[in-house]
């Protein structure tokens, strides 16, 4: 049904939260001092009012595979991943570097006891034959006990828990297609791409694993900075232990 051997992580995000700091914008020069050695590159600053959103980014590094958003409240690095299957061990502890990394310099720009929770997010594909009614099917069936109205044309699952030591872990799963098409500028305008007319390349079943310390701010408590190394360890285990059980696949 599915091959794990053909499994890879397509996306991971690392995001960290602070302190509103309005007037983050006038900070690029800082930031890519920072950052530079992750992002090599010269940013780019995002014309918007300081009244604006506090969620939208003000300063954002684009580099290949790799993105660094900086908003009034959030910073955001967000590692992409090409299509290969394999062992995930090594890119695992790749990942893992380059979120310590990523943290040290944050510390660099944004004041320890600013800093508020860390998450990471890491989206996984499971890359199969089958067809798009038999992948939802199989979801259906592993996770839903409840008769359906008619035939079933999608699926989505999320499923959260908290631990003892204030986590939320959360796990989604869902089915995914993944169709690519180059264009050759200048596209005309208006333009309409039909979907269905694109080249489907792969399509499997997708899984997205979050885990956050956001519990350890619940109730009003004083939070402390702990660094990701905790938060990395729980998305590990699920990524290398849990995830492929989660779906059914293994036991």
């Amino acid at each position: 049904m599915v091959d794990l051997s053909k499994k890879y992580i397509s996306e991971v995000i690392y995001v960290v939260s602070y302190e509103r700091d309005v007037h983050v914008r006038l900070r690029q020069a800082d930031a890519e001092q920072v950052f530079k050695t992750l992002f090599p590159v010269q940013s780019i600053q995002v014309n918007m009012p300081d009244e604006f959103d506090p969620q939208v980014p003000r300063i954002v590094f684009q580099a290949p595979r790799r993105q660094l958003t900086i908003s009034q409240i959030a910073a955001q690095i967000t590692l992409h991943f090409e299509r290969q299957g394999g062992a995930l061990g090594e890119k695992v502890e790749g990942i893992s570097r380059s979120i310590k990394e990523f943290h040290d310099c944050l510390l660099r720009f944004k004041e320890k006891q600013t800093i508020r929770e860390n998450a990471v997010v890491v989206s996984m594909n499971y890359p199969t034959d089958l067809s798009q009614d038999e992948m939802h099917e199989y979801l259906y069936r592993r996770f839903f006990k409840i008769r359906p109205l008619a035939k079933l044309a999608s699926l989505n699952f999320k499923l959260g828990f908290r631990t003892t030591d204030d986590f939320f872990l959360n796990l989604e799963t869902n089915v995914y297609e993944l169709r690519i098409k180059e264009f050759t500028p200048p596209m005309p305008t208006p333009s309409v791409i039909e979907i269905s007319e694109i080249s489907l390349v792969e399509k499997g079943y997708g899984v997205k694993i979050d885990v956050n310390n956001k519990p350890m701010r619940m109730g009003g408590r004083k939070y402390v900075d702990i660094g990701p190394e905790r938060t990395i360890t729980k998305v590990t285990n699920l990524v290398l232990g849990e995830a492929d059980k989660f779906m059914g696949f293994t036991r």
